[in-house]
This record gives C-alpha cells, sequence and structure tokens, in this order.
C-alpha cells in the first residue's frame, strides 16, 4: 500500500506543479481562461495522476472479497483519465485552430514531432484500452468470463507512453532547468511506481488477487451446492 500511495502521490504532484508552471506569474504566466495551458495540464492530470490512482485500485490490499469494488474503482477513475485527455487533446486542437498551427508538427524540430506523434500514439491506444475494458466488464459481469488478458499490460504501455510524451513536453518549455527537471523528475517517478508496482497477494502468498478471488469462488460454490462429481480439493 505504501508504493501505491507514494504513486498516486506522485501523480498529483506531478499534475499541481505543471499548473503552477503553466499559471505562475514566477514561470509561464498564463491566463487562467486560455485554451493552450489546460492541454499540458489536463494531459498529465490524467496520465499521471488519474491513469495512476486507476491502476492503484488493485494494490491498495489483498482482500479477495474486496475484487469488484476494486474493479468499479478502476473502470471509473480510468474513464475518469480519459475524459481528462481528451480534453487537454481539445485543448491544443482548438489552440492550433485559432493560431493555424499545424496539428501534425510541420516544419517544427525533431523533438516536437517526438512529442506530437507519440501523443497521438498514446491516444489512440488509450481509447484502445478504454474500450476494451468496457467490453471486458461486461463479459466479467454478464457471462463470469475474463477475456482480454493483455488489456492490462497495453494500459501499462499506455501510461509508459503517456510519460515519455509529458516529459518531452517539460523539455519543450521555457521554465528555468531547476524546475523543469523536478517536473520531469516527480512524471517518471510517479510512472516507474504506478506501473511497476505489484498486485498485492492474498494471506497465504499464493499469487495475485485474481488467483485469490478464483480460489474463494470455487470454495463458495462447493459450500452451496455440493461438490461436482470428481471434484477433488
Amino acid at each position: 500500500m505504501g508504493l501505491a500511495a507514494a504513486a498516486v502521490g506522485a501523480g498529483l504532484a506531478a499534475a499541481l506543479l505543471v499548473a503552477a508552471g503553466m499559471f505562475s506569474s514566477f514561470f509561464s504566466g498564463k491566463p487562467f481562461f486560455a485554451v493552450f495551458p489546460w492541454h499540458p495540464v489536463l494531459m498529465t492530470t490524467g496520465f499521471s495522476a488519474m491513469m495512476t490512482a486507476g491502476r492503484a485500485a488493485y494494490l491498495w490490499d489483498s482482500d479477495a472479497k474486496q475484487i469488484n469494488k476494486r474493479r468499479q474503482q478502476h473502470g471509473w477513475t480510468m474513464a475518469a483519465a480519459a475524459l481528462c485527455i481528451l480534453l487537454g487533446y481539445a485543448a491544443i486542437f482548438v489552440a492550433h485552430q485559432r493560431t493555424g498551427a499545424s496539428h501534425f508538427a510541420a516544419a517544427s524540430s525533431p523533438i516536437r514531432k517526438i512529442h506530437v506523434y507519440a501523443g497521438y500514439l498514446s491516444l489512440v491506444l488509450m481509447v484502445v484500452v478504454l474500450v476494451v475494458g468496457g467490453v471486458k466488464i461486461r463479459f466479467l459481469v454478464t457471462q463470469g468470463e475474463k477475456r482480454y488478458p493483455w488489456h492490462g499490460q497495453l494500459g501499462k504501455a499506455v501510461m509508459y507512453l503517456g510519460a515519455v510524451t509529458e516529459v518531452i513536453g517539460v523539455l519543450m518549455w521555457s521554465w528555468p532547468l531547476a524546475y523543469a527537471g523536478l517536473v520531469a523528475v516527480v512524471m517518471v517517478v510517479a510512472a516507474l511506481l504506478g506501473i511497476g508496482t505489484p498486485r498485492q497477494t492474498g494471506p497465504a502468498g499464493g499469487g495475485e488477487v485474481a488467483a485469490t478471488l478464483v480460489g474463494v469462488e470455487v470454495m463458495d460454490c462447493v459450500a452451496v451446492q455440493g461438490p461436482p462429481p470428481g471434484y477433488n480439493p
């Protein structure tokens, strides 16, 4: 739980630091109602803060009986993260429309092109993860069937890619090097802790929560209906 809390704290800190950098008169000093500064603020809130919190829903404890509650927390938090990210993209889209800038970094520096195309890739993959996650939950609820085991790994890849895109963005902003470095480090810490922290194991140390849950479901079935033919626990 300690690492999960640290991951969520780092993600929130990254979002607050970016907001301070964008709106504070000590740094960029952008107007609060301007469109562009909400692009980095919302993107960081979505990727660093909300996605990290969404994954942390599975990291708080190892009580298998709470798995459905944690699934709900994970799903709703990831949906909120996706909303923040889509709004962040809308902000940069509107800003570019108003200034006539290219949406695909035409005639831009190589680092800006990497930032833009990594951002588009992370955006597309995020939508895939969101849709597959919704379908996965539907199958689980209606049929009790777990599908798409790659969903979680793709979600982690999106978090990594989002963090890389964010850090590149920080390096492009005209902030003091020390402040930009601090923000980048906090983003990296949030990503590494949020993605790398393993799920808690059950009391018997027999694997991840999902494995423990299977054992609970099987024993409940046996207790209520009696053992099926050939069942040998």
